[in-house]
């Protein structure tokens, strides 16, 4: 969307903080831990909103988690390990998906709320992303220019000898490889199919294509408003993807070179059947699927947000938006201790929300009560 040893030192005394209740926890973070992360443990009371959510479509989203978990640590600066899910897992099985009650206890009975912040005062910050629809084809044509690859071989290149940049694929550096798994019409639109890392191909047949995200080149990722307050874009211009992509198509003659800037490159597989597909390899649930750090959030961990949606105007904060997530799913931009992108669906209300969706907030991590237990004794040694 944290950290056995030194940064955990906090924690007992944050647990008996948390008992207390009353409102959420104050804005300025304990004592600086080494790495950065401040932890405080809280209870399902201080969540505002808690009652009120769907706990239900967390649930299930949680589920599909658990049908495939990692077999990798989970969330490095948590300490998870992979069997640290596996009674929650087991336990989530007989809840009904009928019974808002049955799965909000269910998580109330198996988890205990984390409150994670950086250690510097830094606001989180939330932003969105989402399943867009463009136009392609199978064979290339005078409408059907810009290829989408498949995954090359070589991506597991050592730092000494790095894979093609995206100039260099555009240029010709994987063609005649067979590689090519369709064509797309607009450039633009194709480098946000990149940037989202899943979407939909409309066919010529009015057939629909699903495709999602296979690897990349291993460049470092550029964020396109920065690149393009470089060639004279406005602040105005930079608020949101839509008037980036405005942007873009107004100045044909920057917006080449500008996309080059951002060196990293998606390569797409075809999917069948639910998606669009996340990093844990699971389909994404909207609303409910979070974009995170998996140095910082372990995947398959629900996550409690509490922010904003974007408001009618530039900066300014719309309804509140406290909800109960999933940790599914990672992205180049998503990098620090409170930073994470909501999967808003597929669909014009979903691009809208995705597109303005920048706010600050914070979160609550649920970790499994014996990880949680075993936590606090590490503290306390």
């Amino acid at each position: 969307m944290i950290g056995a040893g030194k940064n955990l030192a906090t924690l007992a005394l944050l647990l008996a903080l948390a008992a207390c209740g009353g409102a959420p926890p104050p804005a300025a973070p304990p004592p600086p831990p080494a790495d950065g992360i401040a932890l405080r443990a809280v209870s399902f009371a201080q969540l505002q909103g808690w009652n009120e959510d769907d706990h239900v479509q967390a649930l299930i989203s949680f589920r599909r988690s658990c049908a495939r978990p990692s077999s990798k640590s989970l969330g490095a600066k948590l300490a998870l390990g992979p069997e640290d899910l596996k009674p929650a897992c087991a336990a989530a099985l007989p809840i009904s998906i009928r019974d808002r009650t049955a799965a909000r206890l269910f998580f109330e009975n198996n988890f205990r709320p984390i409150w994670i912040a950086s250690s510097e005062g830094k606001p989180g910050l939330f932003t969105g992303y989402f399943e867009p629809q463009i136009e392609a084809a199978l064979v290339p044509g005078p409408t059907y220019r810009h290829p989408l690859y498949r995954r090359p071989s070589g991506l597991e290149s050592s730092p000494a000898t790095p894979f093609l940049t995206r100039a260099q694929i555009e240029a010709g550096g994987l063609r005649a490889k067979g590689l090519e798994l369709a064509y797309a019409a607009d450039a633009i639109e194709l480098f946000e199919l990149q940037i989202q890392g899943s979407g939909r191909l409309t066919l010529p047949d009015k057939k629909i294509m699903r495709v999602g995200f296979a690897g990349h080149n291993g460049h470092t990722y550029l964020a396109i408003g920065r690149i393009l307050q470089e060639y004279g874009a406005g602040p105005e211009d930079v608020t949101d993807w839509p008037a980036m992509k405005k942007w873009l198509r107004a100045n044909p003659d920057k917006a080449r070179e500008a996309m080059l800037r951002n060196e990293r490159y998606v390569f797409f597989q075809e999917l069948k059947g639910e998606g669009p597909i996340g990093a844990m390899g699971i389909a994404l649930t909207p609303n409910r699927s979070l974009a995170v750090d998996p140095a910082m959030i372990p995947y398959g961990a629900p996550v409690w947000l509490d922010t904003n949606l974007p408001g009618p105007r530039m900066n300014a904060a719309g309804p509140p938006l406290r909800t109960l997530m999933v940790a599914q799913d990672t992205g180049g931009a998503i990098k620090g201790p409170v930073r994470g992108d909501i999967f808003f669906g597929f669909g014009d209300q979903a691009a809208a929300l995705a597109g303005k969706m920048k706010s600050p907030g914070s979160w609550y991590v649920l970790m499994p009560i014996a990880a949680a237990d075993r936590v606090t004794l590490t503290s306390q040694r």
